[in-house]
């Protein structure tokens, strides 16, 4: 059972280990998708996902489960490479200053680096992911001015969500609503991602972070995976808190979007990969995190297949159930991809721009307060 902590915890060893894996990732493993390497396939995966009506990944309810199977994808990728990693989650409700001396810091330079250059369009110099240290070059850019990684970390907005925000996140029932999209309320889902309620979860912390972070290339920095592990982490917590709330949309619900609905096959996996695989994840995916619970009592066959976000407690091992390992087997093969048009290019949706509208961006609530969290 891999156990993923917060970065702030990690020793010097395992921040040294979580970069050596992406580093890896993106000069030494080879792509599965024809691109350059192994890493830009993840960024290459969140653009597609945006690329199509519906999207399969964000402004809906499959916005938790796809981002979950993505992770854990990656991590198997990096665990390969580096073995007894994990992804590390950031906690920006506490580690929220952009200053690298501040103690919890990811921004330091022997781990993500810190802030960019303004004057020279947010170009990061510090740390292993800078352009200029030779290892971090960005291939596949959308409105990024590339092929630096760039940062604006606190510019815009200036704060990060709040331990508040998040309760008020954490409180919100059910798990999403019709019509399935942004702004429906109430819905924990909508309220995750960003699209309404004080703090713009979700959304505010790709905004905060800025740079690279902003289009729909923002995998190209790796906190992104580092902040979705934490909004993973947020949505198990949800589901301990609600364990009589269902996932929705139900299986064959005629309203809702293709790839959303309860054992809809998400989309560049397909077959077995579907929101309800995703929900026990500790017993099918063979992850916890280290804000988890003490493992107790498993739970029932009938829960870990459908209905409720009933948990299973996975037995203490390093080896993860057959169902874990059947699924491990399906999320690690080869994307995929949707043919593309004769002369279509790669992952043009436009600055901050998704299929639908804007990729990231402020409630109403935050907007209204001038793009402050109102509760500040």
């Amino acid at each position: 059972m891999d156990i993923r902590k917060s970065q702030a915890s990690l020793s010097v060893d395992e921040r040294k280990a979580v970069v050596r894996a992406f580093l890896a990732l993106k000069n030494d493993v080879p792509s599965q998708l024809g691109l350059t390497n192994r890493y830009d396939d993840y960024v290459q995966i969140h653009v597609e996902s945006m690329n199509v009506d519906p999207g399969w990944a964000h402004r809906g309810p499959a916005f938790c489960p796809w981002h979950r199977v993505l992770l854990r994808n990656l991590e198997l990728d990096m665990q390969a490479v580096e073995p007894g990693v994990t992804l590390p989650y950031w906690d920006w409700t506490v580690d929220n200053s952009p200053d690298p001396n501040v103690s919890g810091s990811p921004w330091t330079d022997e781990f993500l680096g810190g802030t960019g250059d303004p004057n020279q369009q947010g170009k990061v110099l510090t740390g292993p992911f800078a352009f200029d240290a030779g290892r971090w070059q960005l291939n596949i850019t959308d409105g990024d001015p590339g092929p630096f990684l760039a940062r604006a970390l606190g510019v815009d907005p200036a704060t990060l969500p709040t331990a508040a925000n998040v309760q008020g996140a954490l409180q919100e029932t059910p798990y999403d609503a019709s019509s399935w999209t942004v702004g429906d309320q109430p819905s924990f889902r909508d309220r995750l991602e960003g699209w309404h309620g004080a703090g713009s979860v979700h959304n505010r912390v790709h905004l905060w972070v800025g740079g690279s972070m902003t289009p729909g290339t923002s995998p190209n920095d790796p906190v992104f995976f580092l902040h979705h592990c934490n909004v993973d982490r947020l949505w198990a917590e949800w589901q301990r808190l609600h364990p009589d709330q269902p996932y929705l949309p139900a299986a064959g619900d005629p309203g809702a979007p293709q790839g959303h609905r309860f054992d809809d096959p998400m989309q560049p996996w397909g077959g077995k990969v579907t929101p309800a695989s995703t929900l026990d994840y500790q017993a099918n995916l063979g992850y916890r995190y280290d804000t988890d619970p003490a493992p107790a009592q498993p739970v029932s066959p009938a829960a870990a297949v459908g209905g409720p976000f009933a948990l299973a407690a996975a037995a203490p091992g390093p080896e993860p159930s057959p169902l874990a390992a059947e699924l491990h087997d399906t999320i690690v093969q080869p994307w995929k991809l949707p043919p593309r048009p004769a002369g279509a290019m790669i992952g043009m949706t436009g600055m901050h721009m998704g299929h639908m509208g804007p990729m990231f961006d402020l409630s109403p609530e935050d907007k209204a307060a001038g793009g402050h969290d109102p509760g500040l």
